[in-house]
């Protein structure tokens, strides 16, 4: 079993290492299932570190066997999952975190960084909006990456926890989009897709992203469209 370290923890691996300096790649993919027979588009971008939602059991992932390095949740009553797993010996260390049910928000230890893989379901943003202002200390210098199922178009639909509340507390905090600062594109504004429902160009919307603080030198990929043969999401690729 892999230890959890709580948040006194982080706070003493964060004096120990000068975050942001080094150069790290995570990739986050929804898969949209059958991971067994996709994970190889995910491995081509070469990341330290990879983050897969809508992942079945991994009982079925022989790719992983002898793997030291890999954690999976997944929630009673689902059938898939969120996946973490590095090709490296560097620990991914789960955290203790206060999720009062929502899910699938994971923090982890990786190399230094505090990581939130994030796969919303159910509750969408207002649940990550509640989880955030929860666990806002913890989430400070934090980078959060995934699949938020959410824009700001859809604002009206979620009341006062809407995603441009979201966004506007994290930047109370010193975390911005990574995506939309590169690009300078506003929040509802933007011209690369994420996810293209029943895979159609005509349905195209931007719900994945990556948070990180702003002291962090970061750039932000999303995948070619090439990637649709296989999930209706693109791949994020952060690099820090």
């Amino acid at each position: 079993m892999i230890k959890q370290r709580n948040v006194s923890e982080i706070w003493r691996f964060n004096n120990f290492y000068n975050l942001g300096d080094s150069l790290m790649k995570v990739c986050y993919w929804n898969c949209n299932g059958a991971f067994r027979n996709k994970y190889k588009e995910i491995i081509k971008e070469k990341a330290d570190l990879y983050i897969v939602s809508e992942v079945e059991d991994i009982s079925k992932l022989s790719f992983l066997n002898g793997f030291k390095q890999k954690l999976y949740r997944k929630i009673r009553g689902d059938q898939k999952g969120i996946l973490f797993f590095t090709f490296s010996d560097d620990e991914i260390l789960p955290l203790e975190n206060n999720n009062y049910g929502i899910r699938y928000i994971i923090p982890v230890l990786f190399r230094g960084y505090k990581i939130l893989g994030v796969w919303m379901k159910g509750g969408y943003i207002e649940d990550l909006y509640t989880y955030s202002a929860i666990n806002i200390k913890m989430i400070e210098n934090s980078i959060i990456i995934g699949d938020f199922n959410s824009n700001a178009i859809w604002d009206n639909k979620h009341g006062d926890r809407n995603h441009t509340r979201f966004d506007f507390m994290m930047k109370q905090i010193g975390l911005r989009s990574v995506y939309h600062y590169q690009e300078s594109e506003k929040l509802g504004d933007e011209t690369q897709a994420t996810f293209y429902m029943y895979r159609k160009n005509d349905k195209a919307y931007h719900i994945d992203y990556a948070y990180a603080p702003e002291s962090y030198d970061c750039k932000m990929k999303i995948s070619d469209q090439k990637v649709i043969e296989y999930s209706d999401h693109m791949i994020l690729t952060l690099t820090i």
